[in-house]
């Protein structure tokens, strides 16, 4: 008898982190200009999978179902620029 068996394995789901949506400082007469710097992650967590420390906070845990949805280096540009924009009301 043969079977066809598919792999029913977990779903991966994918996170994107957001801006604070209420900033809890405005500066709304603030005229400098802020730039922000390519962020340069270490190898072990500029991964696509999402990674926490485990007890202690000597244990790395890659999670294989839990991602993020670009790479988070551009997320994490991308999240600060918007909560500076939040912060600062006349940010370009």
């Amino acid at each position: 008898m043969l079977g066809l068996f598919g792999c029913a394995g977990k779903r991966a789901y994918f996170y994107q982190p957001v801006e604070t949506k209420e900033p809890k400082v405005f500066y709304k007469d603030f005229k400098e200009t802020v730039r922000i710097s390519p962020v340069i992650l270490p190898q072990i967590v500029a991964r696509p999978q999402i990674t926490t420390l485990g007890e202690e906070d000597v244990e790395l845990i890659i999670d294989e179902y839990n991602r993020w949805g670009t790479g988070l280096d551009r997320l994490i540009v991308q999240v600060i620029n918007d909560n500076l924009s939040n912060i600062f009301e006349n940010a370009m």
